[in-house]
């Protein structure tokens, strides 16, 4: 069972990158013993034999559940298939939630994924050819018979929030034509908010690290393509706020009439592509000779900057887009409002040299491994803001050339954003979000759980949500 709390400082790498298998029949092997039986017990023996096929049969029908599923799953095993319609990619996972192997027999959970976005269409043909092969594997994992009784759930996010109202509704109805045809439960298909999107991520990291039911759940940072989000347990009570700040807060209700009240927020435009471009715009409104957040000779657009990577001066600017430079405290020594990150009020914050620690998720971890400062086979990681620094430091410092030498996992264009992406990575945490450079995290990408490795994101949030093991 995972631990209450899992002490960041003390686990190694390793430990968060275990893949949990138990036991398959392909590892046994069977070698009969020969013999030769007297002729007057062939008879006997023929049917001794006989029987030993059909146990061996009985067997192997019970060990490998997916020759016949349909007998194999009981009708209280809870199965959802949520389909998550992100700003850079689509991807469906198939969640089961049996306390026992059965899930893990089925292979389950499972995931896939494609790109572009869906967010990207125009019509049905381009929505089918995005859309339709995920719903395959969804349908392929779930038997026909239980997908009436199976949730399924398309929920779009910033990048769908990003498009203008009728163009959202006319691919949210495309959609929904596409997966009537696959007989699943209907639990919608919907631009999910913000707010939504950062509490079900909440949810889906603290189930994964058993700190659920803990005095101090995990505070949740995600960093999408187009927005950013945060979400962590308040203690202070609502009745102390300024009303227009109670609205940031939100009541979870817990098993056993239990409630925690959560802080959380979604940043639209602050996400890591969509805020390149404010960069850039910073970076022109700065009027400085070069742009430090471009590597040097890197091809600009036109009328842009000429690139000369400097990891500091490029933080910098992006500090001041995140917080304007005239931003200072009152004469009485207050912040004003104006001055949180956004113009947005962040919340009153979580001790983070206490008990609580953060994690951030997306490209809290991709920027990591687009940085080749991962093994191969991580899934979460250990690391401060100042690793991102870090790490910017040694991208901006390279001229465009180099980069795709070294770092051969990423494409042309990909390499030439890297300094840029991972600045404003460590200037996000810093800055926008108050963390201190040295303030140790966790970076996810999915974590063992009872029932296999698991990817932390907000869609796990939502299969306990539809399977009715947790009620918001």
């Amino acid at each position: 069972m995972p631990k209450a709390w899992i002490d960041l400082a003390e686990v190694q790498l390793d430990d968060y990158s275990k893949d949990r298998k138990g036991w398959s029949p392909r590892q046994a092997r069977w070698s009969p013993r020969p013999c030769s039986p007297a002729p007057q017990k062939r008879g006997q023996a023929a049917l001794v034999v006989l029987g030993l096929f059909i146990t061996a049969g009985s067997c192997i029908y019970g060990l490998y559940p997916w020759t016949a599923p349909t007998q194999r799953l009981s009708e209280d095993v809870p199965l959802a298939v949520v389909v998550d319609a992100g700003s850079t990619g689509t991807r469906v996972h198939i969640y089961c939630f049996s306390q026992g192997d059965l899930c893990k027999e089925l292979g389950l959970p499972r995931s896939s994924s494609n790109q572009p976005a869906l967010s990207t269409c125009e019509d049905l043909p381009c929505l089918s050819q995005l859309l339709e092969p995920l719903l395959n594997r969804a349908a392929d994992a779930v038997p026909a018979r239980f997908r009436p009784r199976t949730p399924l759930a398309i929920r779009a996010t910033a990048g769908f929030r990003l498009l203008s109202h009728p163009k959202a509704e006319l691919l949210l109805k495309l959609m929904r034509s596409i997966t009537k045809q696959y007989g699943f439960k209907d639990a919608g298909v919907e631009v999910m908010s913000g707010d939504d999107e950062g509490l079900l991520q909440w949810l889906a990291v603290n189930r994964l690290l058993g700190t659920l039911r803990g005095p101090a759940p995990v505070a949740v940072l995600d960093l999408g393509g187009a927005s950013t989000q945060i979400a962590y347990l308040v203690d202070d009570e609502p009745s102390l706020l300024h009303p227009s700040r109670r609205a940031f807060l939100r009541q979870l209700p817990f098993p056993g009439g239990r409630t925690v009240r959560l802080y959380e927020h979604s940043y639209l435009g602050y996400g890591l592509v969509a805020a390149r471009q404010r960069i850039m715009q910073a970076v022109n409104a700065s009027k400085l000779d070069s742009n430090p957040c471009l590597p040097r000779n890197a091809q600009p657009g036109a009328g842009a900057t000429e690139g000369q990577g400097d990891a500091a001066r490029c933080s910098e600017v992006i500090g001041r887009m995140l917080r304007p430079p005239d931003c200072v405290q009152g004469t009485d020594g207050a912040v004003l409002e104006h001055c949180e990150f956004a113009q947005i009020w962040t919340g009153p914050g979580w001790n983070a040299s206490n008990r609580t620690r953060a994690a951030g998720c997306s490209f809290f971890f991709y920027g990591l491994e687009d940085a080749a400062a991962l093994p191969a086979e991580a899934t979460s990681a250990e690391v401060t803001p100042q690793r991102y620094l870090d790490l910017a430091q040694h991208a901006c410092s390279m001229e465009a050339d180099q980069l795709p030498a070294s770092y051969p996992g990423l494409s042309r264009e990909r390499a030439a954003w890297l300094c840029c992406d991972l600045c404003y990575t460590f200037t996000l945490l810093t800055v926008g979000f108050g963390l201190q450079a040295n303030t140790a995290m966790l970076a996810v990408k999915s974590l063992p759980s009872s029932w296999g490795n698991s990817s932390a994101s907000w869609s796990l949030g939502l299969a306990l949500q539809l399977a009715d093991l947790v009620r918001l």
